[in-house]
């Protein structure tokens, strides 16, 4: 019984792998917008609907409906939206292909200063605080990325989760993915793995 725990124990789960190599997962095809992203087995699609259902059970009427506007105002924007969540960790997985614009380091901070921005709107309406951990720019003229991790806490109840956003342009096409989790996850690995 002791080998089992220590087998258990030597097992990572998938948000604990920092080696694209080590990257487990299957590619889902965007086919409208020509894109293959690469996830975790765990992660299943999800219509708006299906997922807001899935949130409404899980969590409070409050956090739903600032879950709901969080889903709407991504819905809302130009170009398609695309939903996964794991069942098994909470993890939510967004995806919004936008017009395309490459972008340079310089851009990348305004990028982030809107992220800021909207981040003090949440704050005046909601009892939400924002912390940045991390923001970062990789790119040359083939190929954009900008990553920023945003530490949420909700003093109410105690409770932290993690918001990471990524913004890619590459190959004529621009998305941006959001990742929302209870995990300081390094989505790195399953980025580098996407085909646009």
């Amino acid at each position: 019984m002791s080998s089992c725990i220590n087998i258990a124990s030597d097992v990572k789960h998938w948000f604990e792998i920092e080696n694209v190599e080590e990257v487990k997962g299957k590619y889902h095809f965007l086919s409208e917008d020509g894109i293959k992203i690469y996830l975790p087995d765990t992660f299943k699609k999800y219509s708006s609907s299906e997922y807001l259902k899935i949130i409404d059970s899980l969590t409070s009427k409050k956090d739903y409906a600032f879950e709901l506007r969080a889903i709407e105002t991504l819905r809302d924007l130009k170009g398609n939206f695309y939903i996964y969540f794991d069942n098994e960790f909470g993890i939510t997985y967004t995806l919004n292909t936008l017009p395309y614009f490459p972008f340079s380091k310089r851009d990348a901070s305004q990028l982030l200063g809107i992220i800021r921005m909207n981040n003090e709107k949440i704050t005046r309406k909601e009892n939400i605080e924002f912390t940045k951990i991390t923001a970062k720019y990789t790119g040359n003229k083939k190929q954009q990325i900008f990553r920023s991790i945003f530490k949420v806490d909700y003093p109410e109840t105690d409770v932290s989760t993690y918001s990471t956003a990524y913004i890619i342009s590459s190959n004529g096409k621009t998305t941006m993915i959001k990742l929302s989790s209870i995990y300081d996850i390094n989505f790195d690995p399953f980025i580098q793995k996407m085909i646009i």
